[in-house]
């Protein structure tokens, strides 16, 4: 018989081909439910009522998968952080340059 956890939890490759933990059968990320759970100090109840397509059980053994591997969790949410701090910055560098050029070209 298989551990309950693992028939809650994939490990998929996110788009950047990195492997991430979901909710099996969803969109739903570990680190988002994390994130809700730790940073937005929301019970598990309420993290299933904000995702009414996710079961109780899942939101359990989504925290269980977390508290098992906080190491790798916590690097995927450092991870996608940077990653988006990247992409922040890549897109001011690319208005700034959008706006020189306009103010350039009038």
């Amino acid at each position: 018989m298989q551990p309950t956890i693992t028939n809650h939890i994939d490990i998929r490759d996110n788009r950047r081909g990195e492997p991430r933990a979901f909710i099996a059968g969803t969109r739903l990320r570990v680190q988002d439910v994390v994130n809700l759970y730790e940073r937005q100090d929301m019970t598990a109840e309420e993290i299933a009522r904000e995702y009414p397509h996710v079961g109780l059980a899942q939101i359990h053994a989504s925290l269980a998968y977390y508290f098992e591997n906080q190491g790798e969790i916590q690097a995927a949410i450092k991870s996608d952080r940077e990653f988006a701090e990247s992409m922040k910055t890549q897109l001011d560098t690319s208005s700034r340059m959008d706006a020189d050029s306009d103010s350039v070209s009038s």
